[in-house]
């Protein structure tokens, strides 16, 4: 309201200066030339004020669409862009956090940034040297590379009467997705992994909408790990 009341008067009252002039009667046109550069000078003002609208940096920028699960650095600043220093979130101090990457983008300033998702109403950009590392299906291939056995198959060891859960990558406690059904020709996969408990993983490269995931073939209906 104050804001908006300071704006008010900062065009009203040269206006009202004029009127009062121009009644005048000895009133020159030099003066009233001045007056009126004063009155535009003011409104020019006035508009400075006014904040420029929020831009989608991906629509303006070079961006590269994503869409990978990261790990942020506790206490990250998400900003609503690599633009602006207006925050959005704030990361817990005391932990990291898993994300969802979005966007990786370089601003003018030839700063790395990456877009986040922290939820379903909350997202925003943080620089890219905040982020600890990619944890999703393909990282953890490169990084288990040794131990993993490619070895094509076909997976048939579940219950068709029980869904069998999809993982994003062994031991992540995150599901991609619940099956529904028995699959109508048993699950293809092309690579196996044991961990240190001797627990079998397979990797299911696609099934209809499903791409990239992994079975706990030990037991691929449990919720638990």
């Amino acid at each position: 309201m104050l804001r908006n009341s300071a704006r008010f008067r900062l065009i009203t009252m040269p206006l009202c200066y004029i009127l009062e002039v121009i009644c005048r009667p000895k009133a020159s046109l030099t003066t009233l030339i001045t007056l009126m550069v004063m009155c535009l000078t003011a409104s020019y003002a006035w508009a400075d004020l006014i904040p420029p609208p929020p831009q989608d940096f991906t629509k303006h920028y070079a961006c590269n669409k994503v869409k990978r699960t990261g790990l942020l650095s506790k206490g990250s600043i998400i900003y609503v862009s690599p633009l602006s220093r207006k925050v959005c979130a704030r990361l817990p101090e005391d932990r990291d956090v898993n994300v969802q990457l979005t966007y990786s983008c370089t601003a003018p300033d030839g700063l790395r940034w990456v877009k986040v998702s922290l939820s379903r109403k909350v997202s925003g950009w943080c620089p890219e040297d905040r982020l600890l590392g990619v944890i999703d299906s393909p990282s953890f291939i490169i990084t288990h590379h040794s131990e993993l056995r490619r070895r094509k198959g076909k997976f048939k060891n579940y219950d068709p009467e029980t869904p069998i859960i999809f993982w994003t990558f062994p031991r992540s406690g995150e599901i991609h997705a619940q099956l529904e059904g028995p699959p109508q020709s048993g699950l293809d996969y092309d690579t196996i992994w044991q961990d240190e408990r001797h627990k079998t993983w397979i990797h299911v490269p696609y099934y209809r909408t499903h791409k990239d995931v992994w079975i706990y073939a030990d037991s691929p209906h449990s919720h638990e790990l």
